[in-house]
């Protein structure tokens, strides 16, 4: 399977930058591609659904738990939900949909960057 399939997009990992979210993953978005290092200066990290899953611990669970929902669609395949009729996030690529869902959180000021470069690193 391509790589870039299981990562955010390059969109949403330079937003995520700019939000102050550290740039520490085990995938890197350059120009040309998803790499597993990072080098010089014009690079962002490719979060994984893992790593997404790390950042919004607590968010994304099934929906018997809790109020945020993340759920398989047919139409774009990942919606991720507060409530049955309002969703801030969906995608085609599951990691897309966790990664719009926390720049939702993160500019909704439900997370502060500081709190999920925190998750990130205690994990």
């Amino acid at each position: 399977m391509n790589i870039s399939l299981q990562v955010c997009s390059l969109s949403q990992a330079k937003r995520l930058k700019e939000l102050g979210i550290e740039q520490r993953s085990y995938l890197y978005h350059f120009k040309d591609g998803v790499f597993n290092e990072a080098w010089g200066d014009d690079y962002y990290s490719a979060y994984s659904v893992a790593e997404l899953g790390v950042m919004l611990q607590g968010y994304v669970l099934p929906e018997y738990k809790q109020d945020y929902r993340l759920l398989p669609e047919k139409k774009h395949n990942w919606h991720i939900c507060h409530s049955p009729n309002d969703y801030p996030a969906c995608a085609e690529k599951e990691a897309e949909a966790r990664a719009q869902f926390l720049i939702h959180l993160i500019e909704q000021k439900f997370l502060t960057s500081a709190e999920v470069n925190q998750r990130l690193l205690n994990s």
